[in-house]
């Protein structure tokens, strides 16, 4: 069946939202966790759902999971699913069974910032001095953020062909296999971009970060002729 909605979830809280120098010397980028607390926003998101979209969400296989191939967004999704069941469970024990379309995708992984999340501020203009005054030029010059290309890394208008090949595959998958609800369990930038891309908004509608969604926070857009934003349903108390 055709795709009629899409739930956009953030990733919970990871050590790169607390302490982004220390993160990156522990791990690479796709290997971040989330901490505690970013645990237990993943099982809240999961109440969530069951509380206010439990027949919409899991039913009969009418909607898919989605999730980044990143550590912190395979753990968000299994947060949320846990905390889905957890809060199923009837008086006698009984748990609301949950559909098999559970899927990963390397599409919808975080923007890639290369090698400036490694080091600080004053290190990044003392050892890549040109590559900073390239990406300031694009932000404060130009406004043009989406359009700056990080060090062995890249730009959000890459992110931007990514996420429309995720979605062509996503629209097939859901005529394949029956189901007209997805959840995308992603990254801010990452989801940034594909609403922006859903919505036909230019590329000026990114540049402020100021709009980054908070962690497990849950958007809603819902497709009638064209995308349509329903804002945020859900962000962690």
């Amino acid at each position: 069946m055709p795709l009629q909605q899409l739930f956009l979830i953030r990733h919970g809280q990871s050590e790169a939202n607390v302490n982004t120098l220390q993160a990156f010397k522990n791990n690479p980028d796709y290997n971040i966790p989330l901490t505690q607390l970013g645990h237990n926003q993943a099982k809240k998101v999961g109440d969530f759902l069951f509380k206010t979209h439990s027949k919409l969400a899991f039913n009969r296989g009418t909607t898919a999971v989605w999730n980044s191939s990143f550590k912190r967004a395979r753990q968000t999704k299994d947060g949320l699913l846990q905390g889905f069941k957890e809060s199923s469970i009837d008086k006698y024990g009984h748990e609301v069974p949950l559909n098999e379309h559970m899927f990963e995708s390397n599409l919808i992984v975080e923007q890639q910032f290369g090698l400036f999340p490694y080091y600080s501020k004053e290190d990044i203009q003392k050892h890549f001095p040109k590559e900073k005054n390239t990406i300031r030029q694009h932000v404060e010059t130009a406004e043009g953020k989406f359009w700056a290309n990080f060090p062995c890394g890249e730009s959000m208008a890459q992110v931007e062909v990514r996420v429309a090949l995720f979605m062509r595959d996503l629209k097939e998958d859901a005529l394949n296999l029956g189901y007209d609800t997805a959840m995308v369990v992603a990254h801010g930038t990452t989801l940034r971009v594909l609403a922006a891309y859903l919505l036909r908004q230019s590329f000026e509608t990114l540049n402020d970060k100021k709009d980054n969604p908070e962690n497990c926070s849950i958007r809603h857009l819902i497709f009638n002729r064209t995308w349509q934003d329903k804002g945020y349903i859900y962000t962690p108390s």
